[in-house]
Order: C-alpha cells, then structure tokens, then sequence
C-alpha cells in the first residue's frame, strides 16, 4: 500500500492567500477597464463643446475655429 504525502498546512494556506490575491487584483482590474470604457462612451456622446452654432453653409474660418481651436 502506498501512502501519499499530504500538502503542509502552511503550504496550503499560502497558496489559498495567494489565490485571493490574485482574484482580488483581477477583479480591480476588471473594475477599472469598464470604468474606462463607460468614460469613453460619454465623452463619444459628447464629443465637444459647442461654443457657436455650425450649418452647412456656414464658410468662414474663423467660426469654425470657435468651436475647433486645435484644428
């Protein structure tokens, strides 16, 4: 008959740490990524600001540079 060894209780216990360590750092990661993504789809709602009002006939670049300044 064969005897197998059991794991160290010290042993176990440190891989049961380590194991909600790691979920936890998962799940904080998870967290934040959709965080991220909510943020982004709201700034893609809202994609600027609209310091004057643009139609389509509008030509004059300076009104256009009101509301695109980097641009």
């Amino acid at each position: 008959m064969t005897i197998v060894p059991t794991p160290e209780p010290r042993r176990t216990a440190r891989w049961i740490v380590l194991a909600a360590v790691a979920s936890g750092l998962a799940t904080l990661a998870i967290a934040a990524l959709l965080t991220n993504i909510s943020e982004r789809q709201q700034e893609a709602r809202h994609p600027f600001y609209r310091a004057v009002e643009l139609t389509d006939t509008t030509v004059d670049p300076a009104i256009w540079g009101q509301n695109f300044p980097q641009h």
